[in-house]
């Protein structure tokens, strides 16, 4: 496939992200190859049914999702996306900044896609009960460093 091919690809992945609603949940299965991986901090599937669950349970789950695509890099058959993902979880605003790796394959369907992001401090330290443990594991953990000079 020819690079803008897979550029083509790669424009009508993000849009199909940026735009998701509950109802376009199952035109996932039209973006990815039959065998494709998809993994996330919570999970690891392959295959269109289990990826397309995955953002029908997104919709059970969290309220007004929504992702925005802040800059993509395309290198061959392989693009990195950086994003912002927001909802809400019971009435608590939420946001998380990441980067997914996609692969193309010569057809231009996604054979992987694979999320980077940190679960520690951008979810669960905002999470009541285990937040706390989280936050004081950071502290702990943590180097401390002087204060940036401005």
């Amino acid at each position: 496939m020819a690079a803008t091919d897979i550029r083509q690809s790669l424009a009508a992945y993000v849009k199909l992200f940026e735009e998701m609603t509950p109802q376009s949940v199952d035109t996932l299965a039209d973006y990815f190859a039959p065998g494709a991986v998809f993994q996330d901090p919570f999970n690891a599937v392959r295959g269109t049914e289990p990826i397309t669950r995955i953002f029908q349970h997104m919709y059970e789950v969290c309220e007004q999702p929504r992702f925005r695509v802040n800059s993509s890099v395309l290198e061959g058959d392989t693009a990195w996306l950086h994003w912002d993902f927001s909802f809400s979880y019971r009435q608590r605003p939420m946001n998380i900044t990441g980067a997914s790796m996609v692969r193309f394959s010569e057809d231009g369907l996604v054979t992987m896609h694979i999320d980077y992001w940190d679960a520690a401090s951008q979810l669960y330290e905002k999470l009541p009960l285990i937040g706390w443990l989280f936050r004081r594991l950071h502290r702990l953990f943590s180097v401390p460093q002087p204060a940036l000079s401005q």
